[in-house]
């Protein structure tokens, strides 16, 4: 059976063997995205079927006949170099990138709500994040100041969209490959911040257990704005799991319980291997059972997960975050300023030892940024250090794949229904291109997130369960609350939700202390 496919006189192959086949890999954990695509770097005009999959090295053959029909497997990572912008010096691990001119920045703001909107994005279902920059040619960087669009899988049109504009408001394009960017809210510790604290201190691990367990970073301490209660602040994403039903009212704990059960899983190891610590270990496990039946902190108010128009701004800002209401009234005394680690970590990296968080930057204040270094403390990885980087950005955050893979490693997350899978196939076998993106969205959905700002860490400084963290200079006045890993193959990076709109899309306000 063929179906045509509309605006080409293309027709795709079907059949019922390869429909058992994709419904398979459709629902296996390690298989990121499946669509029909022409391979425009070798100029062939047949519409084949690719399957992108992690842990590729795993599997033996990178093809796959089924009847008259070939299924391509690619890894998530190919079409990355190793392009990582080099440092310009020698005392300093990180690049410094060059900022935009303001004109082009203006012009990217504005066709982020216009040519760049909405449409345009489903338009181009393989676009995973849109900047300010600088075109490449022969993947050397130019002076020509351009605007970046960063797909999936370049080289491969897939079926429904169409190819790029060569520019846009007058400054060209410059297609660049990168993933999809990832939550890294579920993350397991490995820092001091995991302790149980009487006193809670920013950057400390939190986490809920209902409807299934996240481990994320507590980013600032703040005041309702109308009831005047004291909460706190972390990812959507970490203080409610995907789009679940549970809200309002779930229990937030810190430290997560996640954390407390691999530190009690540590001890019990210890005992294992060494019988002399066998009464130590038995001393910690109580002492975390108790520390867990006194761990709720607060209870979820409200959040965001999406895109947020500032009434003040007149425009779109992505927020991932969410405000919890303090509720452990044996818990109260929540320090606001503080870090969860020693003065002394912060003398080592010759910053003040009364580093705090004093202040956060309103919207006026990005206009003249060009290199700010910052810090932050994550929950798994500790005080680490990064920089701003100075572009105007959109990203598109992966929501099926993080949340499903995390959920499966648990076994919380029952088969796919014969609904998901009748959905899947209509998006892979629709005639209409309009229907494709409708359908596709279901099957693989996404959000973007506009005007993020973008941070470099050095490998490693930024891991899952860091989500939550503030991005801190080194005076201690905060940026954002960094929510997502991204990969291009530039470089990786550090996406953050910026303060001035967290605090407006959530009703909130800046502690102040008595």
């Amino acid at each position: 059976m063929e179906l045509p496919i509309t605006n080409t006189i293309e027709t795709v192959p079907w059949s019922d063997s390869l429909e058992s086949r994709l419904c398979q890999l459709y629902a296996r954990d390690n298989i990121v995205d499946i669509f029909w695509g022409q391979n425009l770097k070798e100029d062939d005009a047949t519409w084949r079927i690719y399957v992108v999959t992690r842990n590729l090295l795993r599997q033996c053959e990178k093809t796959e006949k089924i009847g008259d029909q070939v299924i391509n497997f690619i890894a998530v990572e190919e079409g990355f170099v190793s392009a990582e912008i080099p440092p310009q010096n020698p005392h300093d691990s990180l690049p410094t990138w060059k900022k935009t001119p303001k004109k082009l920045q203006k012009a990217f703001d504005e066709a982020l709500d216009n040519e760049l909107g909405p449409s345009f994005r489903k338009m181009h279902y393989n676009l995973v994040g849109m900047s300010t920059g600088y075109k490449r040619t022969h993947g050397k960087f130019t002076e020509v100041p351009a605007i970046i669009l960063y797909v999936c899988q370049k080289g491969i049109l897939r079926r429904g969209c169409v190819k790029f504009p060569d520019e846009i408001r007058g400054y060209p394009t410059d297609i660049v490959e990168a993933c999809v960017a990832t939550p890294y809210g579920f993350g397991a510790s490995a820092s001091a911040c995991q302790s149980y604290q009487e006193n809670v201190m920013l950057g400390s691990s939190i986490g809920i257990i209902e409807p299934q367990r996240t481990s994320g970073t507590l980013s600032a301490v703040v005041y309702d704005k109308n009831s005047k209660q004291t909460g706190i602040l972390s990812c959507e994403h970490v203080c409610r799991f995907s789009n679940s039903s549970a809200g309002k009212g779930v229990i937030i704990y810190q430290p997560s319980h996640k954390d407390l059960d691999n530190s009690k899983k540590a001890f019990v190891e210890m005992a294992r291997v060494n019988q002399t610590y066998m009464k130590i270990s038995e001393e910690m496990c109580n002492k975390i059972e108790e520390d867990k039946k006194k761990s709720a902190l607060a209870c979820y108010e409200r959040g965001i997960r999406d895109n947020f128009f500032s009434k003040i701004h007149k425009k779109y800002f992505g927020i991932d975050a969410a405000f919890c209401i303090s509720s452990n009234i044996n818990r109260t005394l929540l320090c606001p300023n503080k870090f969860s680690i020693s003065p002394k970590d912060f003398k080592k990296e010759k910053l003040s030892e009364d580093t705090y968080l004093n202040d956060f930057y309103e919207f006026e204040e990005f206009d003249d940024v060009v290199d700010i270094d910052v810090f932050k403390v994550g929950k798994a990885t500790g005080l680490t250090f990064g920089k701003l980087v100075p572009i105007y950005s959109a990203v598109s955050i992966d929501l099926r794949n993080k949340n499903i893979e995390y959920a499966k490693k648990q076994g919380e997350i029952p088969s796919y229904s014969n609904v998901d899978k009748r959905i899947f196939i209509g998006y892979m076998k629709t005639p209409l291109v309009e229907k494709i993106n409708e359908m596709r969205q279901q099957c693989y959905p996404t959000v973007w997130f506009d005007r993020q700002l973008i941070f470099k860490f050095k490998p490693g400084d930024f891991v899952p369960g860091d989500s939550g963290a503030s991005v801190v200079n080194k005076e201690g006045k905060a940026l954002g609350i960094l929510h997502a890993a991204w990969i291009t193959e530039n470089s990786s990076y550090a996406i953050a939700s910026p303060y001035f709109a967290v605090f407006e899309a959530l009703d909130v306000v800046k502690f102040r202390s008595e």
